[in-house]
């Protein structure tokens, strides 16, 4: 049995549908993940007196908990 291309195509557009949707959601928790991070590194400093040693510290114990994680650098941060 031959199928229409035009079916093909219309599921593969689906799929990309999908598939941008799912990239622009994710983005913006990222977005919204460093700014939460940054908020609360910003409030420490302020209140507690954190300092660029914290940020080298805190970029160290991020890549002890999950060698996965990237882009937690103490610049990054």
């Amino acid at each position: 049995m031959q199928f229409p291309e035009q079916h093909f195509s219309t599921i593969y557009e689906l799929i990309q549908n999908v598939r941008e949707t799912t990239f622009a959601q994710v983005n913006r928790q990222l977005v919204e993940l460093y700014w939460r991070i940054g908020e609360y590194i910003a409030q420490k400093t302020e209140k507690e007196g954190w300092g660029k040693s914290t940020e080298q510290n805190l970029a160290e114990y991020l890549a002890t908990q999950d060698a996965t994680l990237q882009g937690f650098t103490a610049r990054n941060l």
